[in-house]
């Protein structure tokens, strides 16, 4: 009989801070406010410029393309009901950004930060550009796949990566993140590992 150590791993679930949730979505409406102003006076203002004008006009404008949807999935990440992390015998199931790492195609974690930004913990995965093509469509699989490139031609091997798990949205610190996956990546392969020695 095949025995099954894996399933005595113990499901570890990180609840969602919608606290800071809404601190993000008050700063971004703000944001949105302050544009929306911004246009308004370029647009009514008599001793401005053509130049000055249009320019203003084009900025925040584009601006605000991007904030509105970001400010449409923060409201909609905080009405959602449902943990932000669980970490189980068969991977990491980010429920915030709607992804899920697989043990066995993850390299290994570690905390990073990019020009002084907060810090993450980037998964490193065996094959970044099978993952990508395999489970994500459109804009997403884009920008995951300039990440990609980026990590390889621009940065180092352990500074970058564009899969990353952001404690914004979760109800921890990005230091005790770390320690949790780490403990649970190690727990799977130790099961793993004794799992497939039995078996033989």
């Amino acid at each position: 009989m095949k025995l099954d150590l894996i399933s005595t791993y113990k499901k570890v679930t990180i609840k969602r801070s919608r606290k800071r949730g809404i601190n993000v979505t008050l700063v971004t409406i703000a944001i949105i406010i302050y544009g929306f102003n911004m246009i308004y006076m370029a647009s009514v203002k008599v001793n401005l410029e053509d130049f000055s004008r249009y320019f203003i006009i084009s900025v925040f404008s584009l601006m605000l393309l991007a904030l509105i949807p970001l400010m449409i999935i923060s409201i909609k990440r905080i009405l959602d009901k449902r943990p932000g992390l669980i970490i189980n015998e068969k991977g990491i199931n980010d429920l915030v950004m709607g992804r899920f790492y697989e043990w066995n195609i993850i390299d290994c974690v570690k905390l990073t930060s990019q020009f002084r930004s907060p810090m993450v913990l980037s998964i490193y995965l065996i094959d970044s550009k099978k993952y990508i093509d395999n489970n994500t469509k459109g804009f997403d699989k884009f920008m995951l796949r300039l990440g990609s490139i980026q990590k390889e031609t621009i940065f180092s091997y352990h500074k970058i990566s564009p899969f990353r798990i952001t404690t914004v949205w979760l109800d921890c610190t990005v230091f005790d993140l770390r320690d949790i996956v780490e403990d649970k990546f190690e727990e799977y392969k130790c099961l793993k590992a004794a799992q497939n020695y039995k078996s033989k």
